[in-house]
């Protein structure tokens, strides 16, 4: 019964209806009909007492009514129903009430337990800084709901498929299409996660033909609606072949054609996803003609999964110009959810939300410390420091390297955190060393930010909250970071 028909102080419920409603109550199960008449005639009885009978009463019997309501559909559960009005009651039948009143005292325990759980919601914190009551965006800096979102822990499974659309443009073998996207990015998921993720991915190798042009509009990649006919019309025409409830992730790949240029992600809660017999699909994701640009093979397949173990994109959905580097002027190529540059890593943080950093493995700074940082590739050490700017925000730096792991210099990478902006709104902006300096080979290879990295000195000096983050030395490849607050 809800807590909002619970007088606490008195212990009492107040009536919520009428005796014309109790006589229409319909029930599944008869013998819970039958208690509310014994109740109910128990309470009209001409032998009780005077007074006000139906203003208040007492709690304990219609509690012990839902006890029975939940008791009585357990197999070989029976209890003898006593007459209307009031009733001698038996040793036994007293044993009986008397296991129904600590049932009724832990029923009530519990729902008061959750209630203050309920309350106590916006004091809940992720990585020093405060999540509030209110309902997150899906996508967000936050922590991930896996009740949407598969965890990236252990063996996932996905299936690739390839749609072939009456306006392809080219033949190609699906072998060199699932080599340019596969092989690599189940390294690099295997490396980026230290080991405690494995991408593996089964593969149908022939193209399966579309009903429709890519272009007629019935399978518009940027609809909802429109992507799920796309990925239902493959799933339905490969039902007898795959069995689709061996996998979290489906993958379709399809021909080159003018309807499909990128590559987005579909997701769908439980009972909205794409049927397969017993199974549902629920994440998927379908490649379009990105996926043979020179840099972003495997980096699109590691950007789109990210998405459905539920990060965010970090590149601007409204650049203030429409120049490339615009788009990625939040976190540039230092993150595989903002610019998918070769040899692009995900974040610290992003590593911790999607659970494989712990929190020994990130420090957070909530007064004056000093903290030995190791790179973001090596599998021990802390990995990043954390400092709170208030109840929503947060410094981090962590070591990184420019080119990837080994190739180039390690340095001290710093960025800032907001819970308040969500996917597209740049909820991570990294705070560069020096800023960019025009120069070509660079912003061909990284397009902005590629002077983000810190090597000596103050890294951030903010005045207005008192912060002081600054590089105290070297440690090996690592950094000594000091914070003071």
């Amino acid at each position: 019964m809800p807590l909002g028909f619970l007088d606490l102080k008195r212990l009492r419920i107040a009536p919520a209806w009428s005796k014309k409603e109790f006589e229409g109550l319909k029930t599944p199960n008869e013998y819970v009909w039958r208690n509310w008449r014994e109740w109910w005639g128990q309470m009209n009885h001409p032998s009780r007492p005077p007074g006000p009978r139906f203003r208040y009463f007492t709690v304990s019997r219609p509690l012990h009514l839902l006890t029975d309501a939940c008791l009585a559909w357990q197999p070989g559960y029976t209890r003898r129903v006593s007459t209307i009005g009031p009733a001698r009651r038996s040793n036994r039948r007293r044993r009986s009430r008397c296991g129904r009143t600590w049932f009724t005292v832990l029923l009530i325990v519990a729902a008061l337990a959750f209630s203050q759980t309920s309350l106590q919601a916006g004091d809940r914190t992720f990585l020093g800084l405060s999540l509030g009551s209110s309902n997150p965006p899906a996508f967000w800096e936050g922590p991930t709901d896996n009740r949407l979102f598969p965890r990236p822990k252990g063996v996932v499974k996905a299936i690739m498929l390839f749609a072939r659309f009456p306006d392809a443009e080219l033949e190609e073998p699906t072998e060199d299409l699932f080599k340019r996207l596969v092989p690599e990015g189940q390294a690099f998921f295997k490396r980026a996660s230290y080991g405690a993720m494995t991408l593996a991915v089964d593969v149908r190798h022939r193209w399966i033909p579309m009903d429709h042009a890519s272009t007629s509009g019935r399978y518009d990649c940027h609809q909802w609606a429109t992507h799920k006919t796309y990925i239902a019309e493959v799933v339905r025409k490969t039902a007898a072949e795959v069995d689709y409830s061996k996998y979290q992730i489906v993958y379709i790949v399809g021909s080159k054609n003018k309807g499909t240029p990128d590559s987005p992600t579909w997701l769908a809660s439980r009972g909205t996803g794409v049927q397969a017999g017993r199974a549902e699909v629920l994440h998927a994701v379908t490649f379009g003609n990105d996926i043979r640009n020179p840099n972003w093979g495997w980096q699109t397949l590691a950007h789109e999964t990210g998405h459905v173990f539920g990060l965010p994109d970090l590149y601007s959905y409204r650049p203030p110009t429409r120049r490339y580097k615009d788009y990625h002027r939040h976190v540039g190529f230092w993150d595989l959810m903002g610019f998918q540059a070769p040899g692009c890593e995900y974040l610290a943080w992003h590593k911790y939300k999607l659970g494989w950093l712990s929190d020994e493995n990130v420090t957070v700074a909530t007064k004056s410390t000093s903290t030995i940082l190791t790179p973001i590739d090596e599998v021990r050490g802390v990995k990043a420091v954390v400092v709170p700017i208030g109840k929503k925000e947060a410094y981090v730096v962590e070591v990184r390297s420019r080119d990837g792991p080994l190739k180039s210099r390690y340095g001290v990478l710093c960025y800032r955190v907001s819970l308040t902006l969500g996917t597209g709104e740049g909820p991570i902006q990294i705070i560069p060393a020096k800023p960019d300096d025009g120069d070509p080979e660079l912003e061909k290879r990284f397009v902005t930010l590629y002077h983000a990295l810190f090597f000596d000195g103050p890294v951030v000096i903010d005045a207005t909250h008192g912060i002081k983050l600054e590089i105290y030395g070297r440690e090996d490849r690592g950094y000594r970071i000091s914070v003071a607050r």
